[in-house]
């Protein structure tokens, strides 16, 4: 749709944000700090790409369709609940609830596509970046751990989880 503006840019941000996805007046601007990027692999930059997509389509698609409310009721009502709504973490609910398994999708095929091969507990494991997964009941304490373990080394390039 021609009304789907995504600009992308490189900006230093504040300390602990990779990345920050904002509305502006003709769509949504993404802004990455390639300097919090540059030690991390690829696949985590391609990570930290799928998720600022994932806010860039939240943030138009309720811009511009009305069924978005009728899709994502749980967004609309966290936003009218609340006397001061953050945006970012009612976003972030809803990618737990309903992307992490097409983010993990989405990264499989990324690796596939640029040579890489991993399990399917690595790519779920980073789709939760940027998530809270600490208060997922449903997650076992040492999948939390191996969780942010993962995160963590891809982000940093330390300890990279090698491939299969």
């Amino acid at each position: 749709d021609s009304n789907w503006v995504w600009t992308v840019k490189e900006q230093p941000l504040d300390e602990g944000i990779n990345a920050s996805t904002l509305r502006t007046i003709d769509g949504v601007v993404s802004l990455f700090d390639y300097n919090k990027l540059r030690s991390a692999s690829r696949i985590s930059i391609a990570r930290t790409f799928i998720h600022e997509l994932v806010h860039t389509y939240l943030l138009l698609y309720f811009r511009y369709d009305s069924n978005a409310s009728k899709e994502y009721p749980d967004i609309k009502e966290e936003w009218l609940s609340s006397s001061n709504p953050d945006l970012n973490e009612i976003h972030h609910a809803e990618m737990a609830r309903s992307f992490v398994h097409d983010i993990a999708i989405a990264l499989k095929e990324y690796a596939h596509n640029t040579g890489g091969d991993y399990n399917d507990t690595f790519y779920d494991d980073l789709a939760w970046a940027g998530l809270d997964y600490e208060d997922k009941d449903e997650l076992k304490q040492k999948d939390k751990f191996r969780i942010k373990q993962t995160i963590r080394s891809e982000q940093l390039g330390t300890d990279t989880v090698s491939s299969l």
